[in-house]
Parts: structure tokens; sequence; C-alpha cells
């Protein structure tokens, strides 16, 4: 995607989002010149475009930066950052140990070699770690703005949010897409999920900032609860009859479509598929 198609928007007062960053919404709250940035994005050429874009058009500095989940869309731009890195302490853990999964060297080499564009951004990645971390809950005043941090899982062990009570907005990562179809792999929890985006509707929040998409009220949470429930709840059924894998995914195709929001077959069946790893292996 073309760098100079990066677009910061304000949301409200003191919050912002950077989008058209070729990966995730790249958030940032501004008090009194002091910046927390929510995410650091897939490139790190990209991240130091979106630096200098937020000091310049904001006139402020990076004070800290937020991860808000370890998935590389949200992390490999961390090295652009020269500033403390906050996340869960699960966070941190989660990226460690993709060291010896997906971030072997020889597997960031097979990305490489299939995108030339990738080659040229990660020619010299290097994998930073959050500096600062909390177990499940943390409290930040940023000159004046309260922002607290939560860790709530759902979309993956890790996944946290940084809520401001006064600006009654979150930066809820990608527990929610916005008007777009989401995605759940399997190290993420269907179940879990719901509760928390259910949990979300009794937040005083006026404004869902997503990880991806567009931003709005409650009203984006609603119709990916519906979708997760009915995938759960008709997977859960149809699982219990000792449906076959792919009947099940077959069955499952047809389902849970989301209203108002353009299909994404591929998508769709990377939930499906999710959905049913966390049948075949949850605790009975």
């Amino acid at each position: 995607m073309p760098l100079q198609n990066l677009t910061i928007e304000k949301i409200n007062d003191n919050v912002y989002v950077v989008t058209d960053t070729g990966s995730c919404n790249i958030g940032v709250c501004v008090s009194n010149s002091a910046a927390l940035v929510i995410d650091s994005g897939y490139r790190p050429d990209i991240s130091v475009r979106v630096i200098s874009l937020i000091e310049e058009e904001l006139n402020c500095r990076i004070d800290r930066l937020f991860i808000t989940h370890y998935h590389a869309d949200h992390t490999f731009g961390n090295q652009s950052f020269g500033c403390p890195i906050l996340s869960s302490q699960q966070c941190l853990d989660n990226m460690k140990s993709c060291l010896t999964t997906f971030w072997r060297p020889e597997e960031i080499k097979k990305e490489m070699a299939g995108d030339p564009a990738m080659a040229e951004a990660w020619k010299d990645l290097k994998i930073t770690f959050p500096t600062e971390t909390f177990k499940s809950e943390l409290k930040l005043d940023l000159n004046g703005l309260n922002i607290v941090f939560k860790k709530v899982g759902g979309h993956t062990t890790d996944s946290s949010v940084a809520y401001l009570p006064e600006r009654k907005t979150v930066f809820i990562g990608d527990i929610v897409f916005g008007n777009m179809y989401p995605t759940l792999l399997t190290d993420g929890d269907p179940a879990e999920l719901i509760e928390v985006l259910r949990d979300f509707l009794d937040w005083d929040i006026e404004t869902v900032v997503p990880g991806h998409g567009e931003h709005g009220g409650k009203e984006i949470i609603a119709p990916l609860l519906k979708y997760w429930t009915c995938l759960l709840d008709e997977g859960s059924e149809a699982h219990k009859t000792g449906m076959s894998r792919e009947k099940l995914i077959a069955y499952l195709s047809d389902r849970c479509r989301i209203d108002g929001i353009p299909y994404v077959e591929f998508r769709h069946r990377r939930n499906i598929e999710s959905v049913i790893y966390y049948l075949a292996n949850k605790p009975v």
C-alpha cells in the first residue's frame, strides 16, 4: 500500500487513529504534548512514517507504545519506537514463544521470499519486546488523561484494551473488526470472545476503535456477538452428533453470515476452522 495514504483522524478530544497503514489501525492519545501510541503495525518502514506523522501533525512526543496483543501485524513495527513499550505479561510471553514457532528466522524468510514488498520492509527486522508489563490491569495518568489498560482475552489469550473513561472511548484491538469480517485463529477462544463482547455492551463507552476497520459506537459490537454466538452454538450442536470435520465445515459454511457486512469466504472458513479446533480441544 502506498505510504502516502497514511491518514490521521481525530476521534474526539485527545484521541486519534492512524488508518491506511497497510496493517492495523494505530491509535494515539495526546495530552499536553505527550502521546501514547496503540499498536505499531506490521512494517517498520511504515511505522517510521507513522511516528513522523503523529509528531508533526499533533505537535507531540511519543511517551509510550502500548501493544494490544502479540500478532505480528500489531508488533513488528515495535523496533521503530524509541520509547517504553507496554503490554500484558501474557503478550510478552506469547511473543517470546513465537521465536521458536512462527517467528523463527526460516519462517520469516519464507514470508519474505513470497512477497518482494515484505522482503524490503523486513530486511532489517528486529523483533522488539515490550519493556513494561502488567498482569491483568494497569492505570496510567498521561499528563491528566486517565487511561486504563485491561487484559480481557478472547481474540488471543493476551488480548488487551486501552480504555479512556473520561472520553468514553476504548481501543479494543482485534476483539472487534469494524464493518468487516473478523478473524479468529486457533490461538483464540470463541467462548471467551463471546463473553468479552457481552461485557463490552455494559461498559460506559460511546466510541469503539477496532484493530482493523471503521470505528463506531456499541452498534459495531452487536453483529459480531451474534456471529460468534451462532458459530459456536451451531457448531457445538453439530459436533455432538459426531459429524466429521469436513462435513462440519460444510454445514457451518452456509450459516451464521454477518448481515450488512461484505462476505469474505476465506475469513469465514478460517473462523469455522478455529471454532472446530476449539470444540475438539476445549477442556471437558
